[in-house]
Order: C-alpha cells, then sequence, then structure tokens
C-alpha cells in the first residue's frame, strides 16, 4: 500500500472551508421544509444557493 504525501496545511484550510459550509447548507435546507406547502422566498433562496456554490468553486479550485 502506497502512502500519499498531502501537504497538511492546504488539506486542513480546505478541510475548515467545508465544515464552514454545512451550515449554510443546512440553513438552505431546513428553509425549503418550513416551506413545503407555502411560497417561497424565491429570490432569497436563489441568492443563498449561488453564495453556496460559488464557495464551493472557490474550495474546488484550491484542489486543482
Amino acid at each position: 500500500m502506497v502512502a500519499l504525501n498531502f501537504d497538511k496545511e492546504p488539506c486542513q484550510s480546505i478541510a475548515k472551508d467545508l465544515s464552514r459550509l454545512g451550515p449554510n447548507a443546512n440553513q438552505i435546507a431546513s428553509y425549503c421544509n418550513q416551506h413545503l406547502y407555502e411560497a417561497p422566498d424565491n429570490e432569497r433562496l436563489e441568492r443563498n444557493i449561488r453564495v453556496l456554490h460559488e464557495r464551493l468553486d472557490k474550495i474546488w479550485k484550491k484542489l486543482r
């Protein structure tokens, strides 16, 4: 078995960034669940999803 050799600092930074996104994704899911039977604020929802997507893109670029 071959051990992969990763630089610890960037991996920790990426893990930290991902852990910060978890609560944001949970808030979006919670909002959607709370508004199952009524009209949600689509503009707000789209804005929050867009921000989450942009942050994920930044993390993804760190991996390249």
